[in-house]
């Protein structure tokens, strides 16, 4: 069986404090790139319960969207 790799992937936040989705796209897809297997999105880097539900389903919508 192959192994699979998957990264807990860090929350980048604006000068505002709120998400910036663009820079999260940008990590998305270089990890993408890079051959990763997946991800884990607000949940294993500290930040996923300082998060708002919308701005978790934004992360995840955005990633998905990102990495195909």
């Amino acid at each position: 069986m192959p192994v699979k790799v998957l990264a807990a992937i860090t929350t980048p936040f604006g000068p505002d404090g709120g998400l910036d989705l663009d820079a999260f796209e940008a990590h998305v897809r270089w990890l993408d790139e890079a051959g990763l297997d997946g991800l884990f999105v607000a949940g294993t880097t500290g930040e996923g319960v300082l998060l708002e539900y919308d701005e978790v389903e934004a992360l995840a919508r955005r990633a998905a969207d990102a990495a195909g």
